[in-house]
């Protein structure tokens, strides 16, 4: 009896410690939301920019002989400024208005000069831009003037910093050879470029072109995609991974056999995650479109619905659109997100004599890029 009794004990026992795992699973899981993105991509419809974001501004960037922006790369807001990483290595910084304050570092072999720019990010707490230059970060003041620089061992990766300073390199995806079934994706280094932990991609692929990918940073949280994974994850603080969404394109997805040259006439048909940007209740993902080039659109989730969008009258204009004028998310700060303005749309509305933006009214073909805030 008393053998029968402990028995018993220790099922109910288990059966309690399986409840309360059971319990933190079922609550983990809650947490992880399904994306049905071959969906949305089917059924695009309009959005209304002004029901969530009433107060969108447009921003024209000053233009000038000694201000000239090529094919916008990254955009960084902090706080009352916008910088600017271009085409042609420029590191550029306007304030809030559109003003040109002025250029961080240069290309050159200066004391605050850099080889090249693969990235570049913002180190919020210690108020440094750092550039990613070649086998190096260069730590600039927000005013443009070098202040350490650090060797790094890789040549070629996005990068992005926490609140601590950390910085995240999120390397290449490139073929790996067949016998590795997991590689880095992920190095974290300290503010003296000493490395704190890694990451492995879980998602090899052994064949076809090296691509980029990209960190996208919200608060303390940093959160990125493996190229050929369908998972979005995200790494806390305390440098923990955790997944929060599935992101299923479906027919959309490139496979393994899609990153190959000759594969170039179905690229225009499928897509691959950019970013993520959060603002309030609506996060936005990135898609771009093809392999090369930064032809994105932008999926809206109100964490009820995955919406595509495409222009009010014109279904075949997937994106963003505001008065008639294209907009691109490309950065967030602060619940803002930063974004680009088509100006071919712009001009366009403007000869149609349905331009209402008053501060688009001076925009020409020669203008440097105009920014669009949604707030």
């Amino acid at each position: 009896m008393k053998n029968y009794r402990n028995i018993l004990l220790l099922c109910l026992f288990g059966a309690f410690l399986y409840s309360c795992t059971g319990d933190k699973k079922a609550e983990k899981d809650q947490s992880f939301i399904e994306l049905n993105v071959e969906d949305a991509i089917n059924n695009s419809r309009v959005f209304d920019v002004t029901e969530k974001f009433p107060n969108t501004e447009f921003i024209p960037l000053e233009t000038s002989d000694d201000v000239l922006v090529g094919e916008i790369m990254r955009i960084i807001k902090n706080g009352d400024y916008i910088y600017i990483y271009d085409d042609s290595s420029n590191i550029l910084k306007f304030d809030s208005n559109g003003r040109f304050v002025g250029k961080i570092g240069g290309i050159g072999g200066g004391p605050d000069e850099y080889n090249m720019v693969f990235d570049f990010a913002i180190d919020k707490k210690n108020d440094f831009v750092i550039v990613n230059s070649l086998v190096q970060l260069v730590y600039f003041t927000s005013n443009g003037k070098s202040v350490k620089r650090l060797k790094t061992d890789v040549t070629d990766q996005v990068i992005e910093t926490d609140g601590q300073g950390r910085t995240f390199y999120f390397l290449p995806d490139s073929p790996q050879p067949e016998d590795l079934n997991s590689t880095e994706i992920i190095k974290v280094v300290d503010t003296d470029g000493k490395l704190v932990k890694s990451f492995t991609n879980l998602n090899v692929r052994h064949k076809g072109l090296s691509i980029f990918g990209v960190l996208s940073k919200k608060n303390q949280t940093i959160m990125y995609k493996e190229e050929m994974g369908d998972v979005i994850y995200s790494i806390n603080s305390d440098l923990e991974k955790d997944s929060i969404y599935g992101f299923n394109l479906g027919r959309y997805a490139f496979t393994e056999q899609d990153f190959d040259m000759q594969a170039m006439e179905k690229w225009n048909s499928l897509y691959r995650f950019d970013r993520l940007l959060i603002s309030g209740d609506i996060t936005f993902f990135n898609l771009q479109k093809g392999l090369m080039g930064k032809d994105i659109y932008p999926l809206m989730w109100d964490g009820k619905e995955l919406i595509f969008p495409h222009a009010t009258g014109d279904s075949s204009k997937k994106g963003l659109y505001f008065n008639g004028i294209k907009i691109t998310p490309m950065a967030e700060d602060n619940d803002e997100i930063v974004c680009l303005a088509s100006i071919v749309d712009i001009l366009e509305q403007k000869e149609k004599g349905n331009l209402k933006i008053e501060s688009l009214i001076g925009i020409s073909e020669a203008s440097n890029p105009v920014l669009c805030i949604l707030k």
